[in-house]
């Protein structure tokens, strides 16, 4: 497992589609999120980034492209 940190805003996304990683009980000085997710679930996610785009932004991006889709 590996740990990622994610904002608030990524969370809720992930979590409006069902979508769910081990969420560690304390969240970081900047108020973010620490997800913990497979090797393999974080290389789709490293895949899919787009140049200069972090994790974060990358959830949110692809959280809208899933509500558009569905």
């Amino acid at each position: 497992m590996i740990r990622i940190e994610i904002t608030a805003a990524a969370y809720e996304a992930l979590a409006a589609l069902a979508i769910r990683g081990l969420v560690e009980p304390h969240r970081s000085p900047q108020g973010d999120y620490y997800l913990w997710l497979t090797r393999a679930a974080v290389n789709r996610l490293k895949a899919a980034r787009a140049p200069g785009e972090g994790y974060s932004a990358t959830i949110l991006r692809l959280a809208k492209q899933e509500v558009v889709t569905a």
